[in-house]
């Protein structure tokens, strides 16, 4: 199997130790042997780009410096965000449209997705709405420049 692509169906990417990451897709989960960053990375470039670029142009657009949402392929509109530093072996990359509700405190976190599928996080409840405000206000820019 070759390196996987972030589409529509993906939910999250999931950090693992040994440089292995968990995917969640709106019908199955399976762990594949690349970390979560690679994962990023490959899906970026599948769809024309880097990570790196797209960081920097998020970065542009936003003005923020730490932690930015990534636009993985900008036709679809598929955004993620992660939940920690982006090369930390456990930074969790969460899809902004599939995301139904974040319920937590100040440690944990569940997201909660469309089709009912639940991610823990060890992040809290406000860091994620925080992310996950930066990925929404990303998506509102994009698509005002695209009028």
């Amino acid at each position: 199997m070759g390196l996987y692509e972030i589409g529509v169906q993906t939910l999250a990417v999931i950090g693992m130790p040994q440089k292995k990451a968990k995917i969640v897709e709106l019908e199955k989960q399976f762990v594949i042997n690349d970390s979560a960053y690679t994962v990023m990375d490959h899906s970026c470039n599948y769809y024309g780009s880097s990570y790196a670029g797209r960081e920097e142009g998020c970065k542009k657009i936003l003005g923020f410096v730490r932690k930015s949402p990534i636009i993985v392929e900008e036709t679809r509109d598929i955004i993620f965000f992660p939940t920690h530093s982006p090369r930390r072996k456990d930074c969790v990359f969460l899809s902004l449209d599939n995301i139904v509700s974040i319920e937590g405190n100040e440690k944990n976190s569940k997201i909660v997705f469309k089709n009912g599928v639940i991610v823990k996080v060890p992040r809290s409840k406000y860091s994620i709405e925080n992310q996950m405000a930066r990925a929404i206000k990303l998506k509102y820019l994009i698509s005002e420049r695209k009028k």
